[in-house]
């Protein structure tokens, strides 16, 4: 978003959304056209259906009774200097270090060792342990944030989030649908740029709804 350098990165449970904001005032690259930082995120409007009695899902534009569309189930956040990075960028090569670790990640822990290792949530100093690191919220200051160089919530600089939904199950043959909105929002300043992206997926909800 923007330079590359100074961005962040959070969540927001209620929405099911992760999203991208930048950790200073000016933004090298919007500088450029004048603009203040913006925001962008990424909405699971519905996820994958699942078998829920008594509630009801949406598949392709209509009502499915008995089930439920998962939203997001984990969140996860990599940068630089973080303690967990890509899976399998350590000494573990192969099949047990990529497909256990993305396991672990997707389901909303650390990625690390293999499928034998225990499972353990990502650093979160004094919060609580959680699949949804950096669900503070940055506009008000409260709760857990990202940008604040400690070692659980890192400098601003490079970073990649992964919002997950799951688990389901899916036979072969079958067919899931999986319902994304991908959200800018600008504001008057790197802040207010989050409030206008959240008020805009709130929008998109409520529309799909």
């Amino acid at each position: 978003l923007g330079d590359f350098a100074d961005n962040l990165a959070g969540c927001d449970t209620l929405l099911s959304l992760g999203f991208y904001y930048i950790g200073r005032d000016i933004d090298n690259i919007y500088q450029k056209f004048n603009l203040p930082p913006p925001a962008i995120g990424y909405c699971i409007l519905a996820g994958p259906i699942v078998p829920a009695l008594g509630d009801s899902a949406v598949f392709e534009l209509r009502r499915r009774k008995n089930s439920r569309n998962l939203g997001m189930s984990s969140f996860f956040e990599m940068g630089p200097g973080d303690p967990y990075s890509d899976p399998c960028s350590g000494p573990i090569p192969g099949y047990l270090c990529n497909t256990a670790q993305w396991w672990k990640l997707l389901r909303g822990y650390a990625p690390f060792g293999t499928f034998t290792s225990p499972d353990i949530y990502y650093s979160n100093g004094p919060y609580p342990p959680s699949k949804f690191p950096l669900s503070g919220d940055p506009v008000t200051g409260q709760g857990w944030l990202d940008g604040l160089g400690l070692l659980y919530s890192y400098p601003a600089g490079d970073r990649r989030i992964i919002p997950s939904t799951g688990p389901f199950a899916m036979a072969p043959g079958d067919t899931q649908e999986v319902v994304l909105a991908v959200i800018g929002g600008l504001g008057a300043d790197r802040l207010s740029s989050i409030a206008v992206m959240k008020n805009y997926a709130r929008q998109a909800r409520a529309t799909y709804d």
